[in-house]
């Protein structure tokens, strides 16, 4: 017998436009090139469409088989890592980071409001050691300066994440120090997840790159040209041991099948621009199937069905450590009936945002192929997040 939800959505579909028309035409209203999403629901890829332009300089068409840049969407992903890293390597998450640091360490003293370090008051105990579950939840006392954390610009060298940590490059002229003890406030750090990066890394020995692909994309069967880690973007090459990042070139000869980043200005970005050489914080690209395929994961690994994730490490990627609202790599909001978790990503040519209402077993992802100029809430990609809800009615 067909359930009632899959009634429910024969009528619908007999009843009114369909989506992929809707969607198009607002695509031709607001100028913009593409949008690609994924929705899971009955415990399956539900819908997975490439709608639009990869590229509007050539008229390349966008397909379910193009990256799109991830922007900060990259860290609930990350945080994911971190939790599997962290159970199978013993690793206590509330523990000082320096325990597990090997080639940095974190300061304990303040930064005063001039950037300048500053020991702590006389006679005061030095702050609470930072953790990997603040540092995830983005309250372990770190500020990022204004303007930090920009993308390279091609022919410009990538520094390495001991240079970015220790303040020698642009993307963050000065060094990581905590500003408040952990858990006083909340401030949404990139900082902070560049301090996991090289705490994963130091633990394991493996670049994040190599953790990615070993600890969540392997068991999943997402291959390299659906989902990786990488900045900049490069052909898939055999696994290599972790080694510091070259001058930008761009091989795209032999690049991986991705979409093209478009600005409000009306240029197009090259394939595999923007860079950012912080992975964990805002390096990852993939297909939104691929990043649909997670959220199945975590769907089914909360019933105790996950190939990498267990019930109780889902638990904790949504527990809120400290601040209301705040979980690790992700945010949750919603009605007290119809509660779900989201994330949302903002980089140069790109967008997106993903949510999950782990109750209802439904999630849905939306990512495009151009800055709009505008916050999800009033972009397509939250018009095109409003649709999927309305076709699929995770709330049913």
């Amino acid at each position: 017998m067909l359930s009632n939800f899959l009634i429910k959505m024969y009528w619908r579909n007999t009843m009114r436009e369909p989506l992929e028309v809707r969607i198009e035409r607002r695509l031709q209203e607001t100028g913009l090139p593409g949008v690609s999403f994924g929705v899971v629901a009955e415990d399956k890829l539900a819908c997975c469409e490439a709608i639009g332009l990869a590229d509007k300089a050539t008229g390349e068409r966008l397909t379910n088989r193009h990256l799109l840049q991830a922007c900060s969407i990259s860290k609930f992903v990350s945080a994911i890592i971190a939790l599997c890293v962290a159970e199978r390597y013993k690793v206590n998450m509330d523990a000082d980071i320096n325990n597990y640091l090997t080639s940095w360490y974190m300061p304990r003293t303040r930064r005063d409001g001039t950037g300048a370090e500053a020991d702590t008051e006389a006679g005061a105990p030095p702050l609470k050691p930072v953790s990997l579950r603040s540092l995830l939840c983005h309250q372990a006392g770190l500020l990022d300066p204004d303007d930090s954390f920009d993308s390279l610009v091609p022919g410009e060298s990538a520094p390495t994440l001991l240079e970015i940590l220790g303040g020698q490059t642009r993307l963050l002229p000065q060094s990581v120090v905590p500003v408040s003890a952990p858990y006083e406030n909340f401030a949404y750090s990139d900082a902070g997840y560049c301090v996991i990066e090289q705490v994963l890394q130091d633990i394991t020995g493996m670049s994040f790159t190599l953790l990615a692909e070993e600890f969540l994309f392997s068991p999943l069967g997402l291959g390299a040209f659906e989902c990786r880690f990488e900045q900049p973007l490069r052909p898939p090459q055999p696994m290599q041991p972790l080694k510091p990042l070259q001058t930008l070139q761009l091989d795209t000869a032999s690049m991986p099948m991705a979409a093209k980043g478009h600005i409000p200005s009306g240029e197009v970005l090259a394939v595999g621009e923007p860079v950012y050489p912080y992975l964990a914080a805002a390096g990852l690209w993939c297909t939104a199937s691929a990043y649909a395929r997670i959220l199945l994961e975590v769907i089914r690994a909360a019933e105790g069905r996950g190939k990498v994730l267990t019930p109780a490490l889902v638990n904790d990627l949504f527990t809120e450590p400290g601040a209301k609202y705040i979980g690790l790599g992700n945010f949750s909001s919603g009605s007290a009936k119809n509660p779900f978790v989201y994330g949302l990503g903002w980089g140069k040519g790109f967008q997106c945002a993903f949510r999950l209402w782990l109750e209802e077993a439904f999630g849905c992802i939306v990512m495009i192929n151009a800055n709009p100029g505008m916050e999800q809430s009033e972009s397509l990609v939250g018009e095109t997040t409003a649709l999927l809800m309305e076709e699929f009615d995770p709330g049913r």
